[in-house]
């Protein structure tokens, strides 16, 4: 059997391990947001139009400052000052690389995740079924 204090106490680490990683979420979302919006001011200051490579950056960047946006937010994800389809193809890219990643990752928690309790699962079964002699 398991100690109730124990327990407690495993279920408050796993509350502070999930308000800390939301700390840090939320902080480092407010530091791209304000990463961006520099960028945006010194790059509107500069003559020449953003081309493919500011693209793919911003484009990288962007997903990132949704938290910022949501708390209502005005954060710079688009320069206005660029060269055209090059920008816009950098955008593009940078996008697609930082959802594809983002993804990837997700997908593979969640098919470990997976596997460790179907396996987890299958093994109590089979004890189980070894035990009642089938």
């Amino acid at each position: 059997m398991t100690d109730p204090a124990t327990l407690k106490d495993t279920f408050l680490r796993g509350k502070l391990r999930m308000v800390v990683r939301l700390g840090v979420v939320v902080a480092s979302a407010f530091l791209i947001g304000w990463l961006l919006n520099r960028t945006a001011l010194s790059l509107e200051q500069r003559q020449e139009p953003a081309g493919f490579f500011r693209g793919v950056v911003q484009g990288a960047l962007m997903p990132c400052t949704l938290p910022a946006l949501i708390l209502g937010h005005d954060v710079a994800i688009y320069t206005t000052n660029n060269n055209g389809v090059p920008y816009k193809r950098g955008y593009t890219i940078g996008v697609n690389l930082i959802g594809a990643a983002f993804f990837g990752v997700l997908y593979r928690r969640i098919s470990r995740w997976r596997n460790q309790h179907w396996s987890s699962a299958r093994s109590s079964a089979s004890q189980d079924a070894f035990r009642s002699g089938r």
